[in-house]
């Protein structure tokens, strides 16, 4: 069982196999990193979000290929359904990144100015982001429509009179 440790002086990242007791393989990278999302169920492919505003693509042998996001990523997930990875972070838009084709998708935009979490869920399959106002979102990802708006901001503020 593999585990991925991420430094952060000198940014370095490091898989051990637990059931071997090695050192699988390590990487230097170029920026610390922020979030990671692994692709594959053997970690031979993952996803670095790093705090340079940039996304990393990493496979077995090392880095396939790292491009700049438009704006500083606070987290991001990754839809297994359709090979969408998707990013939120500063901003009101959340990038989507088709893996298969390679490029960038058009963005869902909320109404907050900013996004601070997100994540798929595995029963129904929405895609759920925290905004920084102290909303929820929950948006269809096959038809990029929002779903639901939730606003804990509000309830914890009447019920905390």
């Amino acid at each position: 069982m593999p585990f991925i440790f991420l430094g952060t002086y000198r940014p370095l990242l490091k898989c051990f196999d637990v059931s071997d007791l090695s050192l699988k393989f390590s990487r230097g990278l170029d920026a610390d990193v922020v979030k990671m999302a692994v692709l594959s169920e053997d970690y031979s492919k993952f996803v670095l979000l790093e705090e340079e505003r940039y996304v990393e693509v990493h496979v077995a042998y090392g880095r396939y290929f790292r491009m700049r996001i438009p704006k500083f990523g606070h987290d991001m997930a990754f839809c297994h359904e359709v090979s969408d990875l998707y990013i939120v972070g500063n901003g009101s838009e959340i990038f989507r990144l088709n893996l298969e084709e390679g490029k960038f998708l058009a963005p869902l935009m909320t109404s907050s100015s900013s996004l601070t979490c997100c994540e798929f869920n595995r029963d129904h399959h929405l895609f759920i982001c925290g905004t920084n106002d102290g909303r929820i979102e929950a948006w269809d990802h096959r038809d990029a429509d929002r779903c639901a708006i939730l606003d804990c901001a509000i309830r914890f503020q009447t019920n905390n009179r």
